[in-house]
């Protein structure tokens, strides 16, 4: 059995199959139309068309996946067309991510994998540069912020590093990994100048037991993860618009609000904190997607040096 981990964000950590778009390409074992068979979004949507059972054979699958819009047909059947805003289960599915084949303990083979690329209908950010924090500001001077195997690390103090670039209303994803109990988080609206708002948090602190564990929008809303992240890659997205704020971690829904205090409301900078000696936080492929036509226009002028 196979299946398609379309927009995974990232090959072998968190769950593909809840975060992006996975295709289901053979399982027909136990006869039932549901939505774990050949052509179903998995777990999500059952096939259009039921399509015969076939092992030991080559199938040919077409995927569309433009913006919001994703098509499917095997063997020239349709089997998925989906407007991925307008379902409840696919609306915060990630738009852009790598393309993997899920490892489920039956042999399966690929063949004559092409890939055209679309006009990108989704304007992405990417807040880092993969290479060094030029542009990035601290507001508290203790803790180390460093670039280690091509992450942001934050280790041993107490500051917000904020990244270039003021959002309003956006989709944040990033990978995160936390060491030794660390307490950190990501501020979101918030300013590097210290006589301005900092930010509202959305907590990185891994024991599920905790008053505001990972996930959590601190003082706010408790996030309702049961799993202890400690030590691993995790998938953390951020939707903010207006007054309304929702926390996903590997494709899980932990934590919403829509009363976001008028403090919240500006526009500001995204920021990584560091708040605990003897511990650390790593934090890997950061990118936004404006959701307003008028922040992507803005995010295209040219900004004068943050240095």
């Amino acid at each position: 059995m196979g299946g398609d981990g379309h927009r995974d964000p990232r090959a072998k950590t968190g769950r593909p199959a809840r975060s992006g778009i996975a295709l289901v390409l053979a399982h027909d074992f136990h006869h039932v139309v549901d939505d774990y068979i050949t052509g179903a979004i998995a777990g999500v949507k059952p096939p259009e068309t039921q399509l015969p059972e076939s092992f030991n054979e080559w199938h040919r699958v077409d995927l569309l996946a433009d913006g919001d819009h994703f098509d499917a047909s095997i063997d020239g059947k349709r089997v998925q067309s989906l407007d991925l805003p307008a379902d409840p289960e696919l609306r915060y599915r990630l738009r852009r991510g790598y393309i993997g084949f899920l490892e489920m303990g039956h042999a399966f083979r690929v063949r004559n994998v092409r890939i055209a690329l679309l006009p990108d209908r989704l304007k992405y950010v990417d807040l880092w540069n993969g290479r060094d924090l030029e542009g990035w500001r601290r507001r508290e001077e203790s803790g180390t912020w460093s670039v280690e195997a091509g992450a942001i690390r934050g280790a041993n103090g107490h500051g917000i590093l904020y990244a270039p670039g003021v959002f309003q209303d956006f989709e944040l994803t990033t990978m995160v990994r936390s060491h030794n109990r660390v307490n950190s988080g990501i501020f979101l609206r918030g300013s590097p100048d210290k006589s301005r708002f900092r930010g509202f948090e959305i907590q990185v602190y891994s024991p599920a037991d905790a008053l505001y564990p990972t996930g959590s929008i601190y003082g706010k809303v408790r996030s309702r993860t049961p799993v202890d992240y400690e030590g691993q890659w995790f998938l953390m997205q951020v939707i903010v618009e207006g007054a309304h704020c929702l926390v996903r971690l590997n494709g899980d829904t932990v934590a919403e609000t829509d009363r976001l205090p008028e403090s919240d409301l500006r526009p500001g900078r995204i920021g990584l904190q560091m708040h605990m000696e003897n511990a650390s936080v790593e934090f890997r492929d950061l990118r936004v997607r404006p959701l307003f036509q008028s922040d992507i226009q803005a995010l295209s002028r040219p900004r004068a040096s943050t240095k």
